[in-house]
């Protein structure tokens, strides 16, 4: 059933007030803003009198409110209405106005080209303009005004420009007279014919750059110049290529060029290119004028830039002959002494002329005499030239060519001369000169001279002397010997602690005889150093002949093999042939022995404390035994540390093998794949050919667990909520995976909020394929800031789990923290309009909130009274006119929004007096007649009139009245039934006195509780509620004869609230929220009616009863003249009733309030 609520505060008739009203006209339309109370829908009534006439709407509910009104008149004074139609009710505000402004156009020019932006002398160009109305008025016959650069005036006409709108139009321009950056103006209404908003932004401009007319340009400068001196038909000439530019901007034609006296052309030059001639002049023509266009016959931008000189040396008109070393050789190749032997010269004319009768002589080279020149003095010096490398008398000779204070003279023998008779410009010729190779003579430097007493000249004097060395081969010893066979071992194969035998083979290979010679022997091991080891004399060794020596070397321990060095004559004491075959030297490698780990496995399951044995095959690859070989086994770490886990000794031969093993027991801090190794003589003690493949390694496949994580969070957004007493929340869940192929133990798992632990959780034990789940959270206030939240899970940080891979133990989840963003308060109401107690349904269903439908209502009515919290409550007023509802609605984060709503409660209605009559009376015994049947829509009735018909009367409150008749006879019995305004309602009926049958009386009391309440939840407060405890006393009479009941009579006695079993074990006191309301009375009862049941079937029942008030209690209700057969074997009566708890008692438990029965057993 529904709550009762009582509202005693009267409240005035609301109206609407209207505040903040702002008008905001312009030309041709207004915007109106105002405020309001009350969410109503804003209307304007508005004209151009006080009777306005038009109407303009928003139709969106609000409190703030804004309206456009369009179509008006510019200059013209408009009068206003405000309207707030709210609840079908329009409420208005005064009349206000307000005047629209004059419109005027705004014409500016918004851009102006030219075209083409730059031009020549002479031609026209396009001048764009665009202009635009950025006013509020159209524009018409709008002037538009070009003043161009020769000041001559251009106009046009614009027929309109409409409001917003832009209009282009183009003008032809004539140029000016000279050249230069010229501006255009252009300006639009010039004559100011059309008023306008703004006057100052009629005008533009544009510039453009006018040029002169195109002409060529030509240019000639030296370096535009190349020339040859050639001969041309025997002469020494010179020949110019000549270059002409076009600078420019026309092409250039017929273009005549000029050097010194002689002409050439051509054809044309375009702008920007050039074009080339060639002429040629005599060799004694050394300085040349070159000029273009010489006779001016070509219009140019420039007269002053057609003329170039160039100078040429006289040098440069001549041969230039000349002979390197490397042009000069002899034949035969080997020379000795009493030889004859040919000199042959080449001579090149790297001149641009001829040279003639060109002399040649071929010197042997005995001395020089070389003249130094320094102020005054000169300084002479002569030089012997068998006291000098051929080389250095090169120079000398050349530098007395070419350094004017240094004059050299050769002198030796002339060996030969030629004559050339002529050379020309790029040519060379051979010369020759043959003599013999005197005695005892071993070198001997030729020199070959051309024009030796310069009759010729030339561009270049210095480079006409060239120099040939000629070695020549006298009778000596020569010792060698070579590597091949020059030096042999015994054995071939040593071994340490063998004496190894070095023989060397000593060579005369020479003309001559050597005696006393001796040979050195050096050794060297393994690269390293040569040492002397010993030193011997061969007494003898004839000419082409030759001589062995043998020593003796022990092989020693660290060496794998040893180079031999050989020197024979180390010091040169010999004179020889050749001292550069002297020494030779061979390697010979040592025996040794090459231990290897051929193979490595391993037997046994790979896991944490698990015994694996590993086996080592090693074998010896060497040349000699290995005794005594140590092999040592180890286990790496995954931090590439070696651990030693066991050893053996071997002794093995060469080429055999041998296989050993140990039992290892696996440590934890394995990696998924370890590796054990096994080492054959890791510390060297026995030396070998190879010490780099002595050990081997083996990757095993371990059993362990892989733990990995993954995080979720239920709240991927978290609203930062508002208030500061709202909290939110975030649960984070980390999911461990074990992933491997082994169970892990004690598992620490880890998590952070931004870095922070927010939870650390031991999992005892996680399968291979298993999971495990850990969870935390966090609480959110409103000191968050928005952006984002990241949490982060570990598991084993301090990796005392042993994994397959300890890199994937982490894992992150990002989540966005977002201001809470305030819920749309909706009120709904069952209807607008309501009787005076009448109740009205009001909900907050419609409410919306951005995060989710988790907010509260809390309800108030005309500004009084305490705030109710509920989405649905009822309320029923008993003055009438408008009434407002209040709703505050606060979300999960503690923003609250609000909204009102405005309910009508009608006048009073009158009273309905209805009696149930006809009545039987008995005379003499008691008759209760009852108003109940009577009605009022609203208010109640508070008092009723009785006339009996008998002379009696009686004014009672709307309850049932007793009444005894003396006499038997028909009477009319009249009541008038009045509400708590004063309204009244008259009805009449009869009432039949007879006399009684004999009766039979029943009384009795019955105890009710009317709810029973236990708490539904296992945790938190516990309690046993006994609601309304109230107590029934009744009388039946019904007829002794046939069980007819004639009278039913009741009383109905209202208790307290009592509350027992009551524990509580968090903040909530539920005892004391209980007690609190029960001290405020009596449940209060309203009965709806009463029945008469034979067994399980009604054979009568009467609607409506008393209401039974905390205060007013008891009520007693009682029924005459009843004609109810007992024909069940148990007959009750039945009393139906609402029941309702004092004060807030049925909201503290969301508890509605209760529908109860009383009942009780006549037979």
């Amino acid at each position: 059933m529904k709550k009762l609520m009582f509202v005693l505060l009267a409240l005035p008739l609301l109206f609407a007030q209207f505040s903040e009203i702002e008008s905001a006209p312009s030309g041709k339309s207004a915007y109106i803003t105002w405020k309001t109370d009350y969410n109503c829908t804003g209307k304007i009534l508005y004209g151009k009198t006080e009777s306005l006439g038009s109407s303009a709407t928003n139709s969106t509910k609000s409190l703030s409110h804004g309206v456009k009104l369009s179509s008006l008149t510019p200059d013209t004074k408009y009068f206003y209405k405000l309207q707030c139609v709210f609840n079908s009710t329009t409420y208005d505000s005064e009349i206000s106005s307000f005047t629209t402004p004059a419109v005027y156009p705004d014409l500016t020019i918004t851009n102006v080209t030219s075209t083409p932006a730059s031009t020549a002398l002479g031609k026209n160009i396009t001048i764009k303009t665009t202009v635009k109305n950025t006013g509020d008025e159209k524009a018409t016959e709008v002037l538009l005004r070009v003043t161009c650069a020769d000041g001559s005036s251009l106009t046009k006409t614009i027929s309109s420009i409409g409001v917003g709108s832009s209009s282009t139009a183009s003008l032809t321009c004539t140029p000016p007279s000279e050249t230069g950056t010229q501006t255009i103006s252009v300006s639009v209404d010039p004559e100011n014919a059309i008023t306008e908003k703004n006057e100052e932004n009629n005008q533009g401009q544009v510039s453009v750059l006018y040029t002169a007319q195109p002409k060529p340009d030509l240019s000639i400068s030296a370096s535009d110049i190349t020339y040859q001196i050639k001969e041309v038909s025997g002469e020494p000439s010179i020949s110019l290529k000549i270059y002409v530019n076009n600078i420019g901007t026309e092409k250039a034609t017929n273009v005549w060029v000029r050097a010194n006296n002689k002409y050439a052309k051509i054809s044309s030059i375009s702008a920007g290119s050039k074009g080339y001639t060639t002429i040629v002049l005599p060799a004694d023509e050394t300085q040349i004028a070159i000029t273009a266009d010489p006779n001016g016959t070509i219009s140019e931008l420039n007269e002053e830039n057609n003329r170039a000189e160039l100078s040429i040396s006289a040098e440069s008109t001549l041969p230039d002959l000349y002979i390197t070393d490397t042009l000069i050789t002899h034949s035969p190749s080997t020379l000795k002494t009493g030889s004859t032997v040919t000199i042959s010269a080449k001579i090149y004319n790297g001149g641009p002329v001829t040279a003639e009768n060109v002399k040649v002589i071929f010197q042997k080279v005995d001395r020089i005499q070389v003249y130094n020149k320094e102020e005054e003095e000169t300084e002479h010096t002569e030089i012997d030239a068998e006291a000098l490398h051929s080389g250095i008398i090169a120079d000398l000779i050349k530098e007395g060519k070419v350094k004017e204070e240094r004059t050299t003279i050769i002198e030796g023998e002339e060996i030969g001369k030629a004559t050339i008779t002529s050379i020309s410009p790029g040519a060379n010729k051979v010369v020759k000169a043959t003599f013999t190779i005197p005695a005892d003579t071993t070198s001997i430097t030729i020199a070959v001279t051309i024009d030796p007493e310069n009759k010729i000249r030339e561009k270049e004097e210095g480079n006409n002397i060239g120099t040939h060395p000629l070695a020549i081969e006298a009778l000596y010893p020569d010792l060698t010997i070579n590597t091949s066979n020059g030096i042999t071992f015994s054995p071939a194969d040593p071994e340490v602690g063998e004496t190894l035998k070095v023989k060397a083979k000593i060579k005369n290979q020479g003309t001559l005889l050597a005696q006393n010679i001796p040979v050195q022997f050096y050794v060297s091991t393994d690269g390293g150093p040569f040492r002397l080891f010993q030193s011997k004399t061969i007494d003898k060794i004839n000419a082409k002949s030759f001589k062995d020596l043998t020593v003796d070397w022990p092989v020693p321990t660290g060496a794998k093999s040893a180079t031999f060095l050989v020197q024979v004559n180390p010091t040169g004491a010999i004179s020889e042939k050749s001292l550069t075959n002297n020494a030779a030297n061979k390697t010979i490698n040592i025996s040794l022995p090459d231990l290897y780990v051929q193979s490595l496995t391993s037997t046994g399951t790979v896991s944490v404390g698990s015994t694996v044995t590993v086996k080592a095959v090693v074998k010896n690859s060497g040349t000699a035994k290995a005794t005594n070989a140590q092999i040592v086994f180890y286990y790496v770490t995954p931090s590439g540390d070696e651990r030693e886990i066991g050893s053996k000794t071997a002794t093995i031969s060469s080429g055999g093998s041998t296989t050993q093993s140990i039992q290892w027991t696996v440590p934890t801090g394995i990696s998924s794949n370890p590796i054990v190794m096994a080492k054959v003589n890791p510390s060297h003690s026995i030396y070998e050919s190879d010490f780099g493949n002595n050990q081997g390694s083996l990757g095993l496949n371990a059993q362990l667990p892989d733990l990995t994580v993954s995080l979720s969070t239920d709240r991927p957004t978290v609203v930062i909520p508002t208030a500061s007493d709202y909290y939110a929340y975030a649960h984070i869940t980390a999911s461990v995976h074990n992933v491997g192929n082994a169970r892990a133990n004690n598992i620490v798992v880890q998590i952070f909020s931004d870095g922070t632990k927010i939870k650390e959780e031991t999992i005892p034990q996680l399968n291979a394929g298993a999971s495990a789940d850990v969870a935390g959270y966090i609480r959110v206030d409103r000191n968050y800031d928005p952006g984002t939240i990241t949490f982060s899970a570990t598991a084993d940080p301090s990796n005392s789990v042993t994994e397959t891979l300890d890199t994937n133990n982490d894992a992150d989840i990002t989540s966005t923290l977002a201001d809470n963003q305030p819920p749309n308060a909706a009120i709904a109401v069952d209807k607008d309009s309501a009787l005076r107690g009448e109740y009205f349904t009001f909900n907050c269903f419609d409410t919306t909130d951005p995060e989710g439908p988790y907010f509260s209502c809390e309800w108030r009515f005309d500004y009084s009274g305490e705030w109710e919290q509920d989405t649905e409550v009822y309320k029923y007023f008993t003055i009438p006119g408008q009434h407002l509802a209040s709703l505050t609605v606060t979300d999960s984060g503690g923003a609250t929004d609000t909204a009102q709503y405005i309910v009508t409660v009608q006048p009073n209605q009158n009273p309905v007096a209805i009696l149930d009559g006809p009545y039987t009376a008995y005379k003499g015994e008691t008759t209760w007649f009852s108003p109940h049947s009577s009605t009022d829509p609203d208010g109640g009735i508070t008092s009723v009139y009785w006339t009996f018909g008998d002379g009696a009367s009686l004014t009672e409150s709307f309850d049932s009245v007793p009444h005894t008749y003396s006499s038997t006879g028909t009477y009319t019995l009249t009541m008038r039934v009045t509400d708590t305004d004063g309204a009244t309602s008259t009805t009449s009926t009869t009432v039949t006195v007879v006399n009684a049958p004999p009766t039979t009386t029943k009384t009795g009391t019955e105890y009710f509780i009317s709810h029973t309440y236990h708490s539904p939840w296992e945790a938190g407060p516990q309690a046993t509620v006994y609601y309304g405890i109230y107590k029934v006393d009744y009388k039946v009479k019904y007829t002794t004869n046939d069980n007819v009941i004639r009278y039913l009579e009741y009383t109905i006695s209202s208790g307290p609230a009592i509350v027992t079993q009551v524990t509580d074990n968090d903040a909530e006191s539920l005892y004391q929220d209980l007690t609190a309301t029960a001290v405020n009375g009596n449940t209060a009862m309203q009965v709806n009616g009463v029945e008469i049941r034979n067994d399980n079937t009604a054979v009568w029942s009467d609607s409506g009863g008393p209401h039974i008030s905390g205060s007013e209690t008891p009520r007693t209700m009682s029924y005459s003249g009843l004609e109810v057969p007992m024909a069940g074997t148990h007959n009750y009566v039945v009393v139906d009733m609402d029941i309702t708890f004092p004060g807030d008692m049925c909201a503290a438990e969301q508890y509605d309030c209760q529908w109860q029965v009383a009942f009780w057993q006549i037979n």
